[in-house]
């Protein structure tokens, strides 16, 4: 029956099919409001905001959510279980016992979740997902070689927008800070999946080549995202990993700066193919 198409049917033009257009039209007026926890480097206590372009890129407007809270706070000069961070992400993600929400938590804002949980700081109730993306649950080898990083012309710059080259968060992600274990479980049990990338060049970009370098310097003797190794992500989740997208458990071929949508999918190749470089509708997804 025609007509003019809605703005909320415009905003769904990026889409890759008319079927994928109709299932986020149909999610739209019933999705949950979505919260998102960013990781390393943000050296700034802001107010939370409707997106975060600077560190999510269009992730809002892949997933599909009821309202979008991206929480912005000093992950620079404060240890991932800091009791104020962890204050500041219970109230903003909806208060002492957090319900029929969707959270999305990238690197150390994983360990910040987890952090949160096992502190009693705030817990996941009925109808909340939680998903995290890319987290050191065991901690980050990487930060046990941060000042290396912080030192070489060809990833220094890198090291430095990361957070890698100062303050106390950096700190508290190396490998010795804890017993990671305590907070890897605390993700076991209340994890609903989880995106762990598998490749330092990843989508390419203005990061691929550098993160690669820090890769090389980090010297991962499994697969990793660049800064993440798979067995810290990986470690002890509770399901096995897929390929594709729609696997809530999820191992793209991306590093971990795509992990967060902020260089979009990659290319899809018209013969097919191509869903295990796919990060932004891995987050659509999870909100269907």
């Amino acid at each position: 029956l025609g007509g003019a198409a809605s703005d909320e049917e415009k905003d769904l033009w990026y889409l890759r099919s008319t079927q994928e257009r109709a299932a986020a039209r149909r999610s739209l007026a019933t999705s949950k409001p979505c919260v998102f926890m960013h990781g390393l480097g943000h050296d700034k206590n802001g107010n939370s905001k409707s997106s975060f372009k600077d560190y999510w890129g269009d992730v809002h407007k892949w997933a599909e959510c009821g309202s979008y809270t991206f929480i912005e706070r000093d992950t620079k000069n404060v240890a991932f279980n800091d009791p104020a961070l962890l204050s500041h992400f219970c109230s903003e993600a909806g208060g002492g016992t957090i319900t029929n929400t969707i959270i999305f938590t990238h690197s150390m804002g994983s360990l910040i979740a987890a952090a949160a949980l096992h502190s009693n700081t705030c817990s996941f109730g009925a109808g909340t997902k939680w998903f995290q993306v890319e987290g050191p649950l065991a901690g980050a080898k990487a930060a046990d070689v941060a000042t290396n990083m912080c030192n070489k012309g060809a990833v220094k710059w890198l090291a430095k927008a990361l957070g890698f080259c100062s303050g106390a968060s950096i700190q508290s992600l190396k490998t010795s800070y804890t017993d990671f274990s305590k907070y890897a479980s605390v993700v076991q049990n209340n994890v609903d999946g989880a995106m762990c990338g598998r490749s330092a060049w990843g989508l390419t970009s203005k990061y691929s080549a550098p993160v690669s370098a820090a890769a090389a310097i980090v010297g991962f003797s499994g697969a990793s995202d660049g800064i993440v190794g798979w067995s810290s992500c990986d470690y002890n989740m509770p399901s096995g990993f897929g390929s594709h997208y729609n696997d809530a458990f999820y191992k793209p071929e991306v590093n971990h700066l795509d992990g967060t949508c902020r260089n979009g999918n990659g290319w899809v190749p018209w013969w097919g193919g191509g869903d295990d470089r796919q990060p932004c509708r891995w987050f659509k997804a999870r909100t269907n």
